[in-house]
């Protein structure tokens, strides 16, 4: 008996001293306890074509941006990646009044912000006040546009009030442009109530998240995500299969076929709401006359572009909004007459030789330099005398906002699935995203008409009037309609992809 109180002491004290081991050494998330001789990686390294442009959820306008916004904040809905609808996120439920002017939502309790303050009432009334300060001149202001008042109701209730019915609110609510923020948000040091907080930035190099602590929901399985910017696309995929990088994104379309023989990595190819275009300037003369608008798309050859370039990862636009996005009408897309154009140019008295810039970025979209020289190609053999000047994400996203710039086409992206957004952003004459100044009364009379309706088919038909008076009036030389290419290592899963190539690492983990 003595011999078995002595072992069962000696068996409490063995299991004392593993509880005390087990308090001060948990169980890192990022680890494999199942196979401690083969751990998971505690890293997760992501690899995209250009740098993040800030960390300001009122001024990112661009996917990349916004991938990393997704995991430092929340907002009171979400986008629903299956449905294309809206889920409740901050926002447990929601309520919206019959005159369709108040809205009401309650938020989920007990969430907070990386920093340990809570997330209140308060802190979405300040978010939403800081996005319509028109002082701040934000980007993603017009998410906002019909507001006239935003109400604390205690901590957990948060009334929004509009000037007229406003359609788009949930959807523009889910946009990563209206992230919550706390009250004293510092877009140098910007904290959220996501998964994920910033650890280190060192622009154009690498940006580091690390776990948020106080986050509420399940801790992500990696400790952190390194985000780098790589703009050429062949050392991108080197990256990938050296196993620099867990997922690459943007791969070029002539790698795909030697990855997909490569044992160790994945070769995603997803669908996606982006349509690319060379935006036209508007504002100047001669692109002002749609007689030149329409030449420049006759002038080019998509259907060879696409084959081309892209190896058919991509499709010609029949129309201003893609498949897979919010009701999009198929149209007639533009033919290939360079006779046509060149007849359109003479009589638009636009003389053979006229010199124009050409802007484009690298590692933004699919083959996007590659792009801009081939354009300007086809430009050359209808009389002009075009420049192609290549510039850094961060550079170009600032140059195309200014009226007074010097380029006659330039590229750019919309990969936004909802019509309001995407169509009154780049449409609406007196949008502040509207870079190329293009105006036409009757399309902003329809666009700001449908906003107010709320039912599904009046709505849908004004967007159908929209769509073929843009597609009419050619504002874009509309280039091309972009799949999303992405490279991942076998053994990783749960890479979330959105339709708008918004990519979420938060439910993703490694064998």
């Amino acid at each position: 008996m003595r011999h078995s109180v002595r072992w069962l002491a000696v068996l409490v004290a063995a299991l004392l001293v593993l509880s005390g081991c087990a308090k001060s050494n948990p169980v890192d998330p990022g680890t494999n306890p199942g196979n401690p001789s083969n751990p998971a990686p505690k890293t997760l390294t992501f690899i995209e074509g250009v740098d993040v442009s800030n960390l300001d959820p009122a001024f990112a306008t661009d996917r990349p941006t916004q991938t990393v916004l997704r995991h430092l904040f929340e907002n009171l809905v979400d986008t629903d990646p299956a449905t294309g609808g809206v889920r409740p996120w901050l926002a447990s439920d929601w309520s919206v009044s019959a005159d369709k002017k108040t809205w009401t939502f309650k938020l989920k309790s007990g969430v907070k912000f990386a920093d340990g303050t809570p997330l209140t009432a308060a802190s979405v009334k300040a978010t939403l006040d800081r996005l319509l300060d028109k002082s701040l001149a934000a980007a993603n202001a017009s998410l906002l546009s019909s507001v006239t008042a935003v109400e604390a109701v205690g901590d957990a209730e948060v009334k929004i009030t509009t000037k007229e019915p406003f359609a788009p609110l949930l959807e523009n609510l889910a946009h990563p442009g209206a992230a919550i923020l706390p009250a004293n948000f510092d877009p140098k040091a910007p904290i959220g109530s996501g998964p994920y907080k910033v650890q280190e930035r060192q622009n154009g190099v690498k940006l580091v998240l690390t776990r948020n602590t106080h986050y509420t929901g399940a801790a992500p399985a990696f400790a952190e995500i390194v985000y780098k910017p790589v703009p050429e696309a062949a050392s991108r995929t080197v990256a990938l299969e050296s196993g620099d990088a867990q997922i690459v994104n943007r791969l070029a379309p002539e790698a795909v076929a030697d990855l997909k023989s490569n044992s160790k990595v994945e070769v995603l190819v997803k669908p996606s709401t982006f349509q690319i275009s060379f935006e036209i300037n508007n504002r100047m003369k001669p692109f002002d006359d749609l007689r030149v608008r329409r030449a420049l798309n006759m002038a080019v050859d998509r259907a060879a572009l696409v084959k081309g370039l892209l190896r058919d990862m991509g499709s010609v636009p029949e129309g201003p909004v893609p498949a897979g996005a919010q009701w999009p009408m198929k149209l007639k897309a533009y033919e290939y007459n360079p006779d046509q154009a060149k007849k359109l140019l003479a009589e638009a008295g636009v003389q053979p030789g006229m010199k124009i810039e050409i802007w484009t970025s690298q590692g933004r979209y699919a083959k996007d330099k590659e792009m801009a020289e081939a354009v300007a190609g086809y430009l050359k053999a209808v009389g002009f005398e075009p420049e192609v000047k290549v510039m850094e994400w961060g550079t170009y996203s600032k140059a195309i906002e200014a009226k007074d710039k010097k380029a006659a086409l330039y590229i750019l992206g919309s990969s936004v699935p909802t019509l309001d957004w995407r169509l009154t952003r780049n449409f609406l004459s007196t949008s502040t995203n509207n870079y190329s100044g293009y105006s036409n009364p009757d399309v902003d009379k329809l666009l700001l008409e449908a906003r107010t309706v709320f039912e599904d088919a009046p709505r849908k038909a004004l967007y159908d009037q929209i769509q073929t008076k843009v597609w009419e009036d050619a504002p874009f030389l509309f280039l091309f309609n972009q799949v999303q290419i992405i490279g991942v290592q076998k053994g990783v899963s749960g890479l979330t992809v959105y339709g708008h190539e918004i990519l979420d690492f938060t439910q993703t983990k490694a064998q």
